[in-house]
C-alpha cells in the first residue's frame, strides 16, 4: 500500500500473472481494491473479493474489514 500503482500498471501486471483476475490493495485504510482481468477491469468479482478479504484480515489487520469496489462497500467478518 506504500507504493501507488497506476491502472495501467495495474493492467500490466495483471496480463503478465495471466490469471483470470487479479486483485490490487489500494487503500491502506479501508482496504480498497481493485480487480484485473488480463485485458479489463472489472467493477466486482465475488472469489477474488473474498479471497483478497481473507488475506487482509488474517495476515494484515487480524480484525473484521471494510472493503470498497468500484461501485459500492461492503463489510467481512471472519
Amino acid at each position: 500500500c506504500e507504493d501507488v500503482l497506476f491502472e495501467a500498471e495495474m493492467q500490466k501486471i495483471a496480463k503478465e500473472m495471466n490469471y483470470s483476475e487479479t486483485t490490487f490493495i489500494t487503500s491502506k485504510e479501508n482496504y480498497d481494491v481493485r480487480i484485473f482481468t488480463p485485458e479489463v477491469e472489472l467493477p466486482f468479482a465475488g472469489h477474488p473479493t473474498i479471497g483478497t478479504a481473507l488475506v487482509i484480515q488474517q495476515e494484515l489487520i487480524k480484525r473484521n474489514i471494510k472493503m470498497e469496489h468500484l461501485y459500492w462497500r461492503m463489510e467481512m467478518w471472519f
